[in-house]
């Protein structure tokens, strides 16, 4: 039987890039602005997939209420 999978807790910055579908410049931007959490290990810096999944739920609510409102997209 294959060992199961280890749950994902946490990404590297260009694994949230890859998720997210943007560029490491972009998340780079979010975590200075207070956008995404992060953590360090050593010098590696770490995003918890919560995180990620957050703000993603929150540009999409920013997007359904720009949208509501009559907003460019």
């Amino acid at each position: 039987m294959p060992a199961p999978s280890p749950v994902v807790l946490a990404l590297t910055i260009a694994e949230a890039a890859a998720a997210l579908r943007i560029c490491r410049t972009k998340i780079y931007d979010a975590l200075r602005a207070g956008d995404l959490d992060s953590y360090r290990v050593g010098r590696m810096r770490r995003i918890p997939l919560a995180s990620v999944q957050a703000y993603q739920a929150r540009l999409i609510a920013e997007e359904r209420a720009r949208r509501m409102l009559g907003g460019a997209a």
